[in-house]
């Protein structure tokens, strides 16, 4: 596997184009064979989080 590191002033802004020709990539074309799958023993930890009321989530705005 190779490891890729890009600087995210280097990354090009997503297109509309650039959407669409992701979305037209077949589910069996994507590689996820370095993410885990989640079974059941994730499942039991997991717990549901309501971003919208979620303090520590709430985006940081700047005053002027």
């Amino acid at each position: 596997m190779t490891i890729i590191t890009v600087k995210r002033s280097e990354i090009p802004p997503m297109t509309e184009q650039r959407m669409k020709e992701i979305i037209a990539i077949p589910d069996e074309d994507i590689d996820y064979s370095d993410i885990p799958e989640l079974d059941d023993d994730f499942f039991k930890n997991a717990q549901s989080v309501n971003y919208a009321k979620a303090e520590r989530y709430k985006p940081i705005t700047k005053r002027k």
